[in-house]
């Protein structure tokens, strides 16, 4: 016996698919480089980070400080087009912050994308189009 969908939830089910097709569930440019991590991690880095995340020509996300690390966010992590601005969201769906704007996170500085726990296509992306150095963020719900 077939059982249907009633036509009027069609549209909500084409939605979840195409959400779930997009990479990292990257909402906004095409050419905006989102990093995060390939598994969740219960042990972190505890420097702190204070100043902006500004995205730089080559579309990668790089902290606004003098050695301009790209930022890998924890997984889970996402990028929102909303109100004409790019918001970093975490994995329970907390705006973090704005993307040119103020971000205040923990985390650490590794070397090299090996230290990052990327993905393997997304450490390809990070070395053809981020080089340098990496700041991978740790706790983001950090009070004043």
């Amino acid at each position: 016996m077939f059982r249907t969908v009633p036509r009027a939830l069609l549209p909500g089910f084409a939605a979840l698919a195409l959400n779930a097709c997009s990479p990292d569930g990257v909402a906004g440019p095409p050419d905006t480089v989102l990093l995060t991590q390939a598994s969740p991690t219960k042990v972190v880095m505890q420097a702190l980070f204070e100043g902006r995340v500004d995205r730089d020509e080559q579309g990668c996300l790089r902290l606004d400080s003098q050695d301009r690390h790209t930022v890998v966010w924890p997984f889970g992590f996402t990028l929102v087009r909303r109100d004409g601005g790019l918001y970093v969201r975490d994995a329970f769906r907390r705006d973090i912050g704005r993307i040119g704007g103020p971000f205040r996170f923990g985390g650490g500085e590794v070397p090299t994308v090996e230290g990052a726990d990327l993905p393997a296509g997304k450490r390809e992306l990070a070395e053809s189009r981020c080089p340098g150095r990496y700041w991978v963020v740790g706790a983001t719900n950090l009070k004043q």
